[in-house]
């Protein structure tokens, strides 16, 4: 074999990983998203919407009619609330399943637990592929827009969950844009003010807090 012959095949083969690995991780999401619709107690959706509509100043009389503010719920409710027992209710759903689930599904798992709604700038995008910097730490990232495929303008400010798959990130839910800097600003003004700069502590205040600033934008 030649190393052009090689190196065709490496690509090919790297692809072929890339595209297991996000039909993985969509299946992970979407059957979550069907757990959270038919296994989770009706009381602890009502606790979840009155801490929902405390925790984020939503008048109770507007509810959830908004599609948007119903989404953003829903994604908050499965990813980021914290149940009765101190549980996510993605954590719960991965739990009835880990002990049939493969290392693979397990591993991306872990990675959805731990994935806030963050902040990112838009550099660049194409048809497959969005290129952000994190507000963090100015680190680039590569988040393939499959299977959303919606086109974000140009210039703008995010919130995205994504999960690192191989090199690049795979988007989980959806994408919030920006139109102000300054709410990106007021964002680290509040972190800053925890004087602490440590990865875990970012994701932890993103996972208690970046609802608050998405519904800004709604």
């Amino acid at each position: 074999m030649s190393e052009k012959d090689f190196l065709v095949h490496l690509n090919s083969y790297r692809k072929k990983k890339l595209q297991l690995a996000i039909k993985q991780g969509m299946n992970l999401y979407n059957e979550s998203l069907r757990f959270l619709d038919r296994e989770v107690n009706i009381r602890e959706i009502v606790r979840a919407k009155m801490l929902f509509y405390e925790k984020f100043h939503i008048a109770v009389d507007k509810g959830l009619t908004s599609t948007k503010i119903k989404d953003t719920f829903q994604h908050w409710l499965l990813f980021d609330y914290k149940t009765i027992k101190g549980q996510s209710i993605f954590y719960q759903y991965l739990y009835s399943k880990v002990s049939k689930a493969s290392e693979p599904t397990r591993v991306l798992g872990a990675l959805f637990l731990t994935a806030p709604w963050q902040p990112v700038k838009l550099i660049e995008q194409s048809n497959e592929h969005l290129v952000v910097r994190s507000f963090l730490n100015d680190e680039y990232m590569f988040v393939m827009k499959e299977p959303y495929k919606q086109f974000i303008k140009p210039d703008q400010y995010l919130f995205m969950r994504s999960i690192p798959v191989q090199s690049n990130h795979m988007l989980i839910g959806p994408v919030y844009g920006v139109k102000e800097k300054g709410l990106m600003e007021d964002l680290l003004e509040d972190y800053n003010e925890l004087i602490s700069d440590s990865e875990n502590a970012w994701r932890s205040f993103l996972k208690e807090n970046a609802v608050h600033y998405i519904l800004k934008t709604l």
